[in-house]
């Protein structure tokens, strides 16, 4: 069977840690406008936007 072969998530490569911390921002933010977001009720908004923040640099940092 011809065609490619190997991972689908091959273009995920790299970006799945820029992902995560891209949506604990969203989230994180969301939170501090007033939205409810479930599953999400005993988190600190600010905490949460600080650790997405230092999740990016430090994977942006170990990366170089």
């Amino acid at each position: 069977m011809g065609g490619k072969q190997g991972n689908d998530m091959n273009f995920l490569r790299g970006k799945k840690t820029y992902i995560t911390a891209g949506l604990m921002g969203l989230i994180g933010l969301a939170k501090m406008l007033g939205v409810e977001v479930p599953g999400m009720e005993q988190t600190d908004p600010g905490q949460l936007l600080g650790q997405a923040l230092a999740f990016g640099f430090l994977r942006s940092g170990v990366g170089k």
